[in-house]
């Protein structure tokens, strides 16, 4: 039987891989200016899918990271997606996120880039009157692009996919239907200044 969650994660690193290599043969001679500190603020919305939890709302994320080179960097960040789900069965998550980031300039005012990494989350769920706290530890995937305002500030359009893990809880079975992650597809907008 296949795996889809699998082949979908070893299709992201692939992805992220030919970007990386494609970005290095062309890249550092032409946008050696590329790189620097940055600070961003994103907002946008989420559907969530699997299990009880199918929904959809909205998200605010703060971030920082360092470009290492016009086609290279990293990026540590908070996520709150704050609460979803339905009336017998909700969810509330934030967490802290740390990925690589690889970069395809295209021209000086914009890039395409992939972004792989870990997501550390805590999830309450309840569930009528049962209720229980999970810290999740999944990795993550996204590809976006960006296009340059000004000198330093850069917009960004970014889609992620998380795959948020809980513990059931022991609750019964007529309440959860005894599966313990739901995926997490986000689409949103943020803007980004580079010092």
């Amino acid at each position: 039987m296949f795996n889809r969650k699998a082949i979908c994660k070893k299709m992201a690193c692939v992805a992220g891989a030919s970007v990386i290599s494609a970005a290095a043969l062309t890249a550092p001679s032409v946008y050696a200016d590329d790189t620097g500190f940055f600070i961003q603020g994103a907002y946008g919305g989420y559907k969530t899918h699997g299990d009880d939890f199918d929904d959809q709302n909205t998200l605010y994320e703060l971030s920082a990271g360092y470009r290492f080179l016009p086609f290279l960097g990293v990026e540590l960040g908070y996520t709150d997606l704050g609460e979803f789900g339905g009336d017998l069965v909700s969810a509330e998550v934030d967490g802290y996120s740390a990925s690589v980031v690889g970069y395809l300039p295209f021209t000086e005012s914009f890039n395409a880039f992939v972004e792989l990494g870990q997501f550390y989350g805590d999830v309450d769920v309840q569930a009528l009157d049962f209720q229980d706290k999970t810290e999740s530890e999944t990795p993550f995937y996204g590809i976006g692009v960006s296009f340059r305002v000004t000198e330093p500030l850069w917009i960004t359009a970014e889609y992620d996919r998380y795959d948020v893990e809980y513990e059931d809880g022991g609750w019964p079975d007529d309440i959860v239907g005894g599966g313990d992650s739901t995926d997490v597809d986000t689409l949103k907008v943020g803007a980004r200044y580079y010092f």
